[in-house]
């Protein structure tokens, strides 16, 4: 009998945030898992857009601790412009793990 619960554990499992944050403050993650570095990322002037769907991740520290705000959204292959859309999840740390 099925309990409705998933059996693989998708590849923006929270506990991945320990590796993925590593230098940078802003990622996404499609849905192959491909990470893309958005660090200082700005959109190309011109660009025929190749937009595929994942997770838009930011971290922001707080004190001694931090957030981490995922968004549903869409990245550009070329150009890296990230096209966000509904807040996805927000989690926060009282002591920073990142």
């Amino acid at each position: 009998m099925e309990d409705g619960c998933e059996a693989e554990t998708p590849f923006w499992d929270i506990d991945t945030y320990e590796i993925f944050f590593g230098g940078s403050d802003a990622f996404f993650i499609d849905e192959q898992g491909d990470r893309y570095d958005l660090t200082g990322n700005k959109e190309r002037v011109i660009c025929s857009h190749m937009f595929v769907g994942g997770k838009y991740n930011e971290h922001v520290k707080k004190g001694a601790g931090c957030t981490v705000t995922i968004y549903n959204a869409q990245i550009c292959r070329k150009c890296k412009y990230v096209k966000v859309g509904d807040l996805y999840n927000k989690i926060s740390f009282e002591i920073c793990p990142h």
